[in-house]
């Protein structure tokens, strides 16, 4: 695997001389600083090929080129692109412009807004042709149109009055047969705008250089817009001026009474004498910066990402760091790319990481497997921004190839744990591997050994995984900068009535945590683990994601910032927000491939005791118990009186017949059956019931749906969900899937669940990689000597 190769710490000075070589380069050496740039900002030469309309060989001669020769070695006319990717013609130029002078409606369309995903599917439709969304992007950024609220938005008057109103603020690129070249009214103007303000997707153009990448003093090189300066200046109006805020500064943990001026999806200044175009008073209210989430899988809201960002919105979450590994441990590379492709235009910022244990261990069958050089392949084109979870952590610790073949791919970028109950000489090895977080912690000192050892600790509180109120304790005002927040895995009732991120700094406030470090756990911890030095604090040059709430002491939003653009009120999302998504391609759909005629429950008896799981209450441990089996005709059966059902876990992937038996008890069921295709990580069908007929109606439903979530009585079916996309989310709103949801919490309940939520409870039986007992399709595993142990016990 070739290394990435970067262009060298740019000094402050040659920041200066690359913008003055800008007004009077030629074409092709404006494209060599456009390089050069992108690669003081840490992007790969894949990721800027993708971006400048290079191959990532050419790119990588002119890092190599400045990195010997200095901006000398920009004149070098060896440098120019040796061949250029697909040519965007005049038509589809004309097309593109033409459509977006009128709204969607004239050409038929009944969205108030252009989109990206519109804007593809207008062309496609004129020209019959295939179109990129990345392509339109890019295209229309060169243009300078800027991405806003959903809708790619006009730039204001460009700085060279005679220029058309067209022009973008930096430069315009137009496409020819070979290389790009500049108009006369570009090259008149100044350097382009590197950090252009982008909602969604991965940090790209808007996000911090690697660690590697960084200056002496450990922050990104950033290279402002002229237009930026001059507003932060005072020297041009500001889009938008915040006035009478109360500014909860999360740097110095001072609230000042002051104005934010808003300019272009960014903070350019802080304090009075600012004039904007639109000015909002906010009569003394907060203003804080926008909620990050640290570790959240979108899947387990059971929603795409758009109704994802729909829920958080409203709460003042405005950026999420996502490990889309459920989706990726059935449909692989091409379920990542999904995932983050139809994230990339959601004003809620989505940061995607890599699946680091793509299948979680060797102890299942899954949809797919995820290698080092696959991951890496995700980082070069930009999809992924670090290393999620890695959940293997015997392998860690033993130093396995494999495992440490995945963390060497991501060096320099965030390496996120999953290390539980891991310590002594174990969480040594695990830290030294260059792991820096862990969100696993159940008690305060469980969690402070980790931080001891340099670890950031993410106080989770999922839906089945609520560690908040025991972990409070650990925060003091000498470790509060080292804790984040994050929700791992929340139902769509608990993102709705509960909250996400806001709920948990609300909760940490009542605790008695001090407002502004609850604040600061929430926003400038993560942003500064994750790297994401453009959000997480309020401050010039940074990204306006903002809140706006009444009360310090009952933190609720009521008004929320995305990229400087209003994106819910009150609660609610602003008027014409569009958070659609498209159709998933074949290879995300549902598939649930079992052998059904060789499909059997029965648990032949080998002896009188079996280990049986049992479930923790709003944990996702699980203790190993020893009891009587109840025999019948020789078979091992669910005993509900006892509350110890039968769980099953089936192949779906593969149509291997492989089913793993066993018993659980904590569930409660009195009669009838669950099951899902929901069950972290490998998202086999998973059945838990107290009879046979039960659990064989219910594990045939969720075939006839093609994956989903049902209750059954015998062969009745009480409830059910479908979720077509990979047996894990569906495309229904947010809302009607709650609905849904509700429905089977009820159904579960009248049979008597006495969980909070037996499906995610459910969905996490089958996970192999937390204590102590646990079942695949392949067995019934011992957790903490990571092997098969026997279902029956001497």
């Amino acid at each position: 695997m070739r290394r990435p190769i970067f262009v060298r710490p740019l000094t402050a000075e040659e920041h200066v001389s690359l913008e003055q070589l800008w007004r009077t380069a030629n074409p092709l050496e404006q494209t060599h600083i456009l390089i050069v740039l992108r690669s003081s900002e840490g992007l790969t030469a894949a990721e800027i090929a993708h971006q400048v309309g290079w191959t990532p060989r050419a790119v990588r001669r002119v890092i190599e080129r400045y990195n010997s020769k200095g901006i000398l070695g920009l004149h070098d006319g060896r440098l120019a692109n040796p061949g250029r990717r697909r040519v965007v013609t005049e038509e589809w130029q004309r097309l593109l412009l033409e459509a977006i002078e009128r709204p969607p409606a004239a050409w038929g369309f009944t969205a108030s807004r252009w989109t990206v995903r519109l804007l593809v599917a207008y062309l496609e439709q004129a020209t019959h042709i295939r179109v990129s969304e990345e392509r339109v992007r890019h295209y229309l950024r060169i243009h300078g149109f800027r991405f806003a609220a959903g809708s790619w938005l006009r730039g204001d008057a460009p700085i060279d009055g005679n220029a058309p109103a067209a022009a973008p603020h930096a430069f315009k690129t137009e496409y020819a047969t070979h290389t790009p070249h500049m108009t006369s009214a570009a090259r008149s103007g100044t350097l382009t705008e590197i950090y252009a303000p982008a909602f969604g997707g991965q940090p790209d153009a808007a996000c911090d250089a690697p660690p590697e990448r960084r200056n002496e003093t450990g922050q990104p090189h950033i290279m402002a817009s002229i237009d930026l300066l001059a507003v932060a200046r005072g020297d041009q109006p500001a889009d938008l001026l915040l006035t009478n805020a109360a500014l909860v500064n999360v740097f110095s943990g001072r609230i000042d009474q002051t104005d934010i001026a808003l300019y272009d999806g960014r903070i350019a200044g802080i304090g009075p004498g600012y004039q904007a175009r639109e000015t909002i008073d906010l009569q003394g209210a907060y203003v804080a910066p926008g909620l990050i989430d640290a570790h959240v899988h979108i899947e387990s809201s059971l929603c795409l990402p758009p109704q994802f960002a729909a829920a958080l919105l409203p709460r003042g979450v405005t950026c999420a760091v996502v490990d889309p590994h459920e989706m990726a441990n059935v449909a692989g590379v091409a379920g990542v790319r999904y995932l983050a492709e139809i994230s990339r235009d959601l004003p809620l910022h989505t940061v995607f990481m890599a699946p680091s244990c793509v299948p979680a261990t060797p102890m299942e069958t899954n949809g797919a497997a995820l290698s080092a050089d696959d991951l890496a392949a995700l980082l070069a084109d930009g999809v992924v921004y670090g290393l999620a979870e890695v959940m293997n952590y015997p392998g860690v610790v033993a130093g396995e190839p494999d495992v440490l073949a995945k963390i060497a791919a991501f060096a320099g970028r965030p390496l996120d744990g999953h290390a539980p109950d891991l310590s002594g000489k174990r969480l040594n090895a695990y830290a030294a591997a260059g792991i820096g977080s862990d969100h696993e912690c159940t008690t305060v000192e469980e969690a402070a050994e980790k931080l001891d050892r340099g670890f950031y600790i993410l106080i989770r509180e999922a839906t089945n995984a609520r560690n908040l109120h025991a972990l409070l304790p650990l925060v003091t005002p000498h470790n509060a900068r080292r804790i984040c927040f994050c929700t791992d895995d929340r139902i769509p009732g608990d993102l709705l009535d509960q909250g996400s991120i806001d709920y948990m700094v609300a909760e940490a406030i009542a605790f008695g945590i001090d407002p502004i470090d609850a604040l600061r756990m929430a926003t400038l911890n993560p942003a500064e683990w994750f790297g994401l030095h453009d959000r997480g604090a309020v401050a010039p040059g940074r990204v306006a994601d903002l809140i706006v709430f009444d009360d310090l002491q009952h933190f609720a939003p009521r008004l929320v910032f995305a990229g400087g653009q209003v994106v819910a009120s009150d609660g609610k999302l602003a008027f014409g927000l569009d958070l659609t998504s498209s159709a998933p391609p074949p290879e995300v759909t549902g598939a649930i491939n079992v052998d059904w005629g060789s499909l059997s429950f029965r648990i032949p008896a080998r002896g009188d005791k079996v280990r049986v799981i049992g479930a923790v209450p709003d944990q996702l441990i699980t203790e190993e118990r020893i009891l009587e089996a109840k025999i019948e005709a020789g078979e091992a059966v669910a005993d509900p009186a006892r509350d110890v059902l039968k769980m099953a876990v089936i192949d779906r992937h593969r149509r291997s017949g492989a089913t793993g038996l066993g018993f659980i008890q904590g569930f409660g069921l009195k009669s009838g059956a669950i099951a899902g295709t929901v069950a972290h990580d490998h998202h086999n069908l998973v059945v838990i019931g107290a009879d046979d007929g039960s659990m064989w109606s219910a594990a045939r439903a969720i075939g006839e749906m093609g994956g989903g979530l049902v209750v059954t009585e015998g062969d009745d079916v009480i409830a059910a969900l479908p979720l077509p996309v990979a047996g894990l989310m569906s495309a229904a709103p947010i809302a009607e899937v709650r609905k849904a949801y509700d429905g089977l919490l009820e159904a579960a309940s009248a049979q008597g669940s006495r969980l909070h939520d037996p499906f995610m409870a459910m969905s996490f039986m089958a996970l192999e990689v937390i204590p102590k007992l646990k079942l695949t399709d392949q067995g019934l595993v011992d957790v903490e000597k990571f092997a098969f142990t026997d279902l029956f016990a001497a």
